[in-house]
C-alpha cells in the first residue's frame, strides 16, 4: 500500500514531460493571470460531479465505472477514456492503492502528462511583424476572439502596435462588429473595397510594414471544414501571406467552440491538414461547455497530432480570454 505523498510522487514521476526549450522569441502574452478560478467556474458541471463521486465512494472499481461515464459524456470520447482509466487502473493495481485521495492524484498526473503538451505560447521576433490569420466554422467565436486577444496584448504591452484586418468580405456585418471592437479598444483596423481576401491580407501586411506595426490579426470568413471551394481560398490567402514579404513571422489560429464536443475532431484534422495549423483557442467555455474534448486533442486520438490551445474564452467580457494551463485545466476537470 501506498501512504505517503513522496511515494504517490515516485509513482507518478515518469508521468510529467515538461518541455523546456528555450527559444529566441518573446511572449505576446507576458503576464501570467491564474485562471483556476475561472476554469473551474467554466468546467463546474463535470468538476463537481467527479469530485462528488471521490468523496462519497470507496470502492475504485465503482469509481471506475462511474468516471467512464462521466467522461464519455463530457466529450471526451470512448478511446480517450478508455486510454486514460486503463493506465490509472495499472497504476492503481500494480500498487495496490486503495486511499482516494490518492487516487485522485495519479488520475490528476495521469490527464496532466497527456495536457501539458497543449501548453505553448504565441511568440514573436521584435525585427519582424507577426501576422496571426484566424481560421474556423460559423459561429466558432472568431472576430470575438481577435478582439479580446487584442485587448489583453494592448493592455499588457502598450508600445505594442496591433492592426486588425477585416478579411472576412463575404459578410459586411463582420467588418463592422470587427470596427467597432477595435475603436472600443483602441485598436485601428485596416478594411478594403477588395472582395479578394488574399488580396485585403497582402495590402494589410504591406501597410503593418510600412508603417511599423507588431502584429497583424486578420479575420476570416467562417466555414465549414468539407467546403473545399471556400477551404481552397483559405489556402490561398495562406500562400499569399507567406510570399508577401520575409519581414513577417505567421501563425495560422484556428477557433474552436467548445460546446461542439466531439465534432470537434474531424473539424481540427480537417483544417490542419489543407492549410496547417500552429495553435487553436477554444471558446464559449462558459459552464455549458462539457470541456472534456481537450483530452482527446491531447492524446492524438484519430490519428490528429496534438495542436496546442493557446487560449480559452471563458465568457462575453473583453478580458474574459486567458491562456491555457493544463495544471488550471486538469485542476477543473476533476472539481480541485
Amino acid at each position: 500500500m501506498i501512504s505517503d505523498k513522496k511515494n504517490i510522487q515516485d509513482i507518478c514521476k515518469n508521468y510529467i514531460i515538461l518541455d523546456e526549450e528555450k527559444r529566441n522569441f518573446q511572449s505576446i502574452d507576458n503576464k501570467f493571470i491564474p485562471t483556476s478560478n475561472f476554469i473551474k467556474k467554466s468546467l463546474s458541471i463535470i468538476g463537481n460531479t467527479i469530485n462528488r463521486l471521490f468523496i462519497n465512494h470507496k470502492n475504485f472499481d465503482l469509481i471506475l465505472d462511474e468516471l467512464e461515464t462521466i467522461f464519455i459524456t463530457s466529450d471526451m470520447g470512448i478511446d480517450a477514456t478508455e486510454k486514460v482509466l486503463d493506465e490509472l487502473s495499472k497504476i492503481i493495481k500494480s500498487n495496490n492503492v486503495t486511499d482516494m485521495i490518492q487516487i485522485k492524484k495519479i488520475l490528476y498526473d495521469i490527464l496532466l502528462k497527456y495536457l501539458i503538451n497543449l501548453e505553448k505560447d504565441i511568440l514573436y521576433d521584435n525585427k519582424k511583424l507577426l501576422v496571426l490569420l484566424f481560421v474556423g466554422i460559423n459561429g466558432s467565436g472568431k472576430t470575438t476572439s481577435i478582439s479580446k486577444l487584442a485587448y489583453k496584448i494592448h493592455k499588457q504591452q502598450k508600445r505594442k502596435k496591433i492592426l486588425l484586418v477585416a478579411g472576412d468580405t463575404f459578410r459586411a456585418a463582420a467588418t463592422d462588429q470587427l470596427i467597432k471592437l477595435g475603436m472600443n479598444n483602441g485598436i485601428k483596423t485596416f478594411i478594403s473595397e477588395k472582395l479578394d481576401p488574399s488580396s485585403v491580407a497582402f495590402d494589410a501586411i504591406n501597410f503593418g510594414i510600412n508603417n511599423s506595426y507588431d502584429i497583424a490579426m486578420i479575420d476570416t470568413a467562417g466555414r465549414l471544414h468539407n467546403q473545399g471551394n471556400l477551404m481552397d481560398e483559405l489556402k490561398k490567402i495562406k500562400r499569399v501571406i507567406l510570399k508577401s514579404s520575409d519581414k513577417i513571422v505567421q501563425e495560422t489560429i484556428l477557433v474552436i467552440d467548445g460546446n461542439i464536443g466531439q465534432n470537434n475532431l474531424s473539424q481540427i484534422n480537417s483544417f490542419n491538414s489543407i492549410i496547417g495549423i500552429d495553435g487553436m483557442i477554444l471558446t464559449k467555455l462558459d459552464g455549458t461547455s462539457k470541456g472534456g474534448i481537450v483530452v482527446p486533442l491531447s492524446l492524438g486520438i484519430n490519428n490528429i497530432k496534438p495542436i496546442p490551445i493557446y487560449y480559452i474564452g471563458v465568457g462575453e467580457k473583453n478580458n474574459d480570454i486567458y491562456k491555457f494551463s493544463a495544471s488550471d485545466f486538469v485542476n477543473g476537470l476533476l472539481g480541485i
